[in-house]
């Protein structure tokens, strides 16, 4: 018995009718990262970055490569987006 991986005999964009975009624009978001590399993503697509310290890197790191906001845990993301809906008046 063996573990072999299946093989396809195409990519998984063959399935999307000919002509459909891969990526599509979705306009502004947001970026909840622990990592530097995804903070330095979200700045450069000019999103909103919130970097969560909980992983790799710490506050000040996540600060540093750009971070529009920092939350020391997830558990802190009900009242920021409480905060956020509140003073950018989005329900």
């Amino acid at each position: 018995m063996t573990n072999a991986v299946p093989q396809h005999d195409s990519p998984p964009t063959a399935l999307l009718p000919p002509g459909a975009p891969v990526l599509t624009p979705e306009g502004p978001g947001t970026v909840f990262t622990v990592h530097v590399g995804d903070m330095q993503g979200a700045r450069a697509a000019e999103v909103r970055a919130v970097g969560v310290a909980t992983g790799p890197c710490d506050a000040a790191e996540l600060r540093a490569a750009g971070a529009d906001v920092i939350l020391s845990s997830l558990t802190e993301f009900p009242a920021w987006l409480a905060n956020y809906r509140t003073t950018a008046h989005l329900s």
